[in-house]
């Protein structure tokens, strides 16, 4: 036995350990994209209801994205994840919604993350000697909002805001990406107090389900020196 495999059999994932799968730690495509996306507009709204689902594995989501030109930049996702397989593979997972940005964007591994919704805190890429140690070392809680600034000189802002509390991250797994985690299902306990694993299920005996709704934002900053703390102020939802 490697000592790489040695840790991760003794250090399981679970209900307080978020830890990635070493032989494989970064992100890979949840479940399989329907290419049929339905468009939707109103007086006030436009709609994109984009499906993922992937029959022999029964990973499932649906994700409907908002935008209004009230509010150009603006544009707000709506996520239901069905529940979390485990039964195809016999693995837990960790399901995050990723938004990445293009177009020479260069986040320069730093990021903001808010405190209790009162402030935005800078937060700086720590680095760990490996990929399984460093994705969740650089997760922290997000209680409102997320953001990442380009350094590359366009002094773009993007914000995401959630309307509950999650974990999160950027610029980490993935270059110039913002990543929120969606859901999560284990099948081990961390042995670290609660003696169970990270396996809930609804009354009726079935696997939660979760809707969670984000809004993200676009902005140019009003100063371009990048000290200047991005806001936590949450714009007012489209509905």
């Amino acid at each position: 036995m490697t000592l790489a495999e040695k840790t991760d059999q003794e250090n399981n994932e679970g209900a307080y350990i978020f830890r990635p799968e070493w032989r494989n730690p970064f992100p890979h495509p949840y479940s399989a994209l329907n290419q049929q996306v339905e468009y939707q507009k109103g007086s006030l709204v436009e709609q994109w209801t984009v499906v993922f689902d992937n029959s022999t594995s029964a990973e499932r989501a649906i994700i409907k994205i908002r935008k209004t030109q009230s509010m150009r930049e603006l544009i707000e996702f709506d996520v239901e994840l069905s529940a979390v397989p485990v039964k195809y593979d016999g693995l837990g997972k960790d399901v995050t919604m990723n938004w990445r940005m293009y177009n020479g964007f260069f986040a320069n591994k730093t990021f903001w993350t808010d405190s209790n919704s009162l402030s935005m805190i800078k937060r700086n890429f720590i680095k760990f000697p490996r990929a399984d140690h460093y994705i969740p070392g650089n997760y922290y809680p997000v209680t409102s909002a997320i953001a990442m600034r380009d350094h590359s000189g366009s002094d773009v802002q993007v914000t995401v805001m959630n309307d509950r509390p999650q974990g999160g991250s950027a610029d980490v797994s993935q270059p110039n990406t913002i990543e929120l985690m969606q859901h999560r299902r284990t099948l081990g306990d961390d042995d670290k107090g609660v003696a169970e694993a990270l396996n809930e299920m609804d009354p009726s005996g079935a696997p939660l389900r979760n809707s969670i709704r984000n809004s993200s934002t676009n902005l140019r900053s009003k100063s371009p020196k990048l000290d200047n703390k991005p806001s936590p102020r949450r714009p007012k939802m489209l509905v």
